[in-house]
């Protein structure tokens, strides 16, 4: 979906052996690298390259590119799915809380004191995690819109 470019073959990490073509992949994939600096890059390393192996070096450059983003990709849903299951845990920790809250008799009790700090810290902990999962949840998204426009600077040097 995001190369129309030569076939490339997703297992082959020969690009990894190349340390020019890895760290032209790997600095122009990093997010801190702003997408003209990285075209800046990928047309110097073009520019560089003997016409009889241009697009099979400019494939591989994509190879590379598509797996170091795909790594980060996956290490951000893995972190999202963790992210996650702690927010599921501390939404039943407030619920376990809250529910003794309704058991215990009404009054200025010590327990009812601590359950009820307990229940107003959680509370304002998920929902500032809530309000920050939003950011996290388009990570993913941002990394394949790099890999799309990446793709285009690859594929404009093909020609």
């Amino acid at each position: 979906m995001v190369w129309a470019g030569p076939a490339i073959d997703e297992k082959d990490e020969g690009w990894r052996r190349d340390a020019n073509l890895s760290g032209v992949a790997a600095r122009v994939s990093a997010r801190t690298t702003d997408l003209a600096q990285a075209e800046k890059d990928i047309q110097a390393f073009a520019a560089g390259l003997p016409a009889d192996n241009r697009a099979q070096k400019l494939t591989s450059l994509f190879a590379g590119v598509l797996a170091t983003i795909n790594a980060e990709r996956d290490e951000v849903i893995q972190g999202i799915a963790r992210y996650a299951r702690r927010q599921q845990r501390l939404a039943a920790r407030i619920e376990q809380a809250t529910a003794e809250l309704e058991r215990l008799p009404q009054g200025r009790t010590p327990r009812r004191k601590e359950l009820q700090r307990q229940v107003d810290w959680d509370t304002r902990i998920f929902e500032e995690r809530e309000r920050s999962l939003t950011f996290v949840c388009e990570t993913p998204v941002l990394l394949e819109q790099r890999a799309f426009a990446l793709a285009r600077v690859i594929m404009s040097q093909l020609e």
